[in-house]
């Protein structure tokens, strides 16, 4: 792993440890593919509080969107089962 990714791995961990609880369990079902009003649901909260969550966990991990979180996150799991495999 070059130093540069190494750095983005340990921000991206760095910022993700930031979130709350609620932001976490939000990201956790983002990644799942879920759509805010199903997310909404499963954590009993309204919609509109789901995208406050959102708007809170993509500045906090300094990133525009949905997309960019599920493949930072991926890429964040894979690097550390990497980690773990060497």
């Amino acid at each position: 792993m070059d130093y540069i990714t190494s750095q983005h791995s340990n921000n991206f961990e760095h910022n993700y440890e930031q979130l709350s609880t609620r932001e976490r369990q939000v990201t956790e079902k983002i990644v799942q593919g879920l759509p805010n009003k199903r997310i909404a649901n499963e954590l009993f909260i309204c919609e509109r509080t789901v995208k406050f969550h959102c708007n809170n966990i993509y500045r906090k991990l300094n990133i525009q969107n949905r997309n960019k979180l599920i493949a930072q996150y991926f890429q964040h799991q894979y690097r550390e089962v990497q980690r773990l495999e060497s």
